[in-house]
């Protein structure tokens, strides 16, 4: 069963989709350079094959960044020679990889498609034995003529990452700039430290940069994540007056008992604690 497809935007970058409705899937980042190709993000581990499609694509040493550790992302990393994470984000590992978990993750994606499940179970990723090395903001890999950039992006998990390839103008930002992000667990303080994170990697990358998001295969203007950041401004103001209250189910799971608020600002919508003066 393949549920992977791909499109190709240059020599050197192709975008991988891990599909499981035609509305619901999940985008992986392919960089190849003469020595190694970097993996952004690993999808959910619950088929075995990505490794085995991506080996198709190219023969390079396989190298694996995760921007952060939510099943959808990380449970598919140890397919790969070396996994890259940051630490800050170790703690989610043991609520997001047990196959039970991921399992039920892909009956939301996949709406209770039995044929997927059922060969998932016999087709997952085993990540019993899951280990990484630790990739902090700042941090560049070298890919032999390509150099990636990592650049810190929290909210959305602790240890968010961007992966900035500069030469292409492309960066990968997974769940933490995305039309409708989610901010479950942060403070008031937590929401600052978005914003000003977001203010310093708009400084950082060329204006021109084009971004992909972790559930969209079609790239996203730089445009995005100014609103984001506008956002973040008017949450932290709390010029929240118009905000009501929603759900979101993994935030529920990884954060029992949170009451979540929806702010929408332009192009994006921001979900966020709604105790977020409380903490």
């Amino acid at each position: 069963m393949n549920i992977y497809s791909h499109k190709k935007i240059s020599d050197r970058v192709f975008i991988i989709r891990e599909g499981y409705t035609e509305k619901n899937g999940l985008t992986i980042g392919l960089i190849v350079g003469d020595d190694k190709a970097a993996v952004v993000d690993s999808g959910m581990g619950v088929f075995d094959g990505l490794r085995e499609y991506i080996e198709k694509l190219t023969c390079k040493e396989l190298i694996c960044i995760v921007t952060h550790a939510h099943p959808d992302h990380a449970g598919g990393a140890v397919q790969f020679d070396t996994v890259y994470m940051n630490e800050r984000d170790n703690w989610i590992l043991e609520w997001a990889l047990p196959i039970e978990k991921r399992m039920n993750d892909l009956d939301v994606f996949s709406e209770k498609n039995l044929e997927l499940r059922k060969y998932a179970q016999e087709h997952y990723v085993d990540c019993s034995d899951y280990g990484y090395i630790n990739l902090e903001d700042g941090d560049s890999l070298d890919l032999g003529n390509v150099i990636l950039e990592i650049i810190k992006l929290p909210g959305h998990s602790p240890g968010s990452l961007a992966v900035y390839h500069s030469d292409e103008k492309i960066a990968f930002t997974s769940d933490a700039i995305i039309p409708n992000i989610v901010l479950s667990d942060e403070n008031h303080q937590g929401i600052i430290d978005c914003r000003d994170s977001l203010d310093r990697f708009l400084q950082m990358i060329d204006p021109s940069t084009t971004l992909y998001c972790g559930h969209l295969q079609e790239p996203l203007p730089i445009s995005l994540a100014s609103d984001l950041k506008a956002a973040y401004t008017e949450i932290i103001e709390d010029r929240t007056e118009k905000d009501e209250m929603t759900y979101f189910q993994f935030a529920e799971e990884a954060h029992p008992g949170i009451r979540l608020k929806l702010h929408k600002y332009k192009s994006v919508s921001v979900t966020y604690n709604a105790d977020l003066y409380n903490k």
